[in-house]
């Protein structure tokens, strides 16, 4: 998972160290994802390469737990 450090006033900051912690994801953050103007609309990440947008914080970690369980029924 790749968060965008622009993107942080969102709350995005405390769902990438949530992601590590509890999932044990490999998760970076860049200074910028090149998705300009994303950060400043709403909280994102890319998620194997695909953007996953969210209205808040809080849903954007639902939905990537939700990649997650899907990505690991797959495997």
């Amino acid at each position: 998972m790749e968060f965008c450090a622009n993107n942080a006033g969102f709350g995005t900051d405390t769902i990438l160290n949530r992601l590590k912690e509890q999932h044990g994801c490999e998760v970076i953050e860049y200074g910028c994802l090149t998705g300009c103007g994303m950060c400043y609309m709403s909280p994102y990440a890319l998620v194997n390469g695909e953007t996953v947008a969210a209205e808040t914080a809080e849903q954007l970690y639902e939905t990537i737990l939700k990649l997650i369980k899907e990505i690991e029924a797959l495997e």
